[in-house]
């Protein structure tokens, strides 16, 4: 897609930052995708041997439901995730 993002979560799930989708900034990821991902899911599929896997915001508060592809990694020191990704509509 021509429009990549960048997601930063910290321990609890709450979503510090969002490229793609700043009214996810400030809201627990699980309340704005469908699959209600918790912060631990998260870590879990970023440790999958090929990293990729899909999420899909659709939130009733985003101004519109999207699909991604996204890796992610831990930064633990911070207590952090960073996910990166693109839309799979671009």
């Amino acid at each position: 897609g021509r429009n990549g993002f960048i997601f930063i979560a910290d321990r609890k799930g709450r979503i510090l930052s969002h490229t793609g989708i700043s009214e996810t900034t400030g809201k627990n990821i699980a309340s704005v995708t469908s699959e209600s991902l918790t912060h631990d899911e998260i870590l879990r599929l970023s440790e999958k041997k090929n990293g990729y896997y899909e999420i899909k915001w659709d939130a009733e508060n985003l101004p519109m439901k999207r699909n991604s592809i996204v890796t992610s990694f831990p930064i633990p020191d911070w207590g952090w995730t960073i996910g990166i990704g693109f839309f799979t509509d671009d």
